[in-house]
């Protein structure tokens, strides 16, 4: 299997940025390719959320078709699941206008900062109620970002 679920992919070197979004269903892939290149002289991406490339699943490859901003239409590439990383061959030139792809690209997953779910606690004694929460997990995990509210329970 190629992907699960979303995964974005991001690489950046010499002035390119090479960015490919997709979602799996089944054994079909759809969703976009951004390639901006020439220290961003040269854009080409699709609007919004618009979904410019698609394609099926073949075990560790995937064959997509994918259309360019620039009006380019039915490129087609490889993309490969290879040690983690997704290996972007350009099989097939868009017709019919311009486009900015990459002939061969390494793509390496986009991590992202994984949300833990936060541990308050409340201490009351009759005067005042002190609540903490610890952002980085349960109340008794080592952590730099603990926020403190200090509240009087008499005016």
């Amino acid at each position: 299997m190629i992907l699960r679920g979303s995964r974005v992919e991001k690489k950046r070197q010499w002035g390119i940025i090479f960015d490919i979004e997709l979602k799996r269903n089944d054994k079909l892939i759809a969703g976009s390719y951004c390639y901006i290149t020439r220290n961003g002289r040269e854009i080409d991406c699709p609007e919004g959320n618009e979904s410019n490339l698609d394609g099926a699943i073949n075990g560790r490859h995937a064959l997509v078709e994918f259309n360019s901003s620039f009006g380019g239409v039915n490129g087609k590439a490889d993309l490969e699941l290879k040690d983690g990383n997704v290996l972007w061959k350009l099989i097939k030139d868009p017709v019919s206008d311009e486009f900015y792809a990459p002939k061969n690209y390494v793509l390496t997953k986009e991590v992202k900062e994984i949300n833990v779910k936060s541990d308050v606690t409340v201490f009351s004694i009759s005067d005042f109620t002190v609540t903490l929460l610890n952002t980085c997990g349960g109340f008794y995990t080592v952590c730099d970002n603990v926020n403190y509210l200090s509240l009087r329970n008499k005016e």
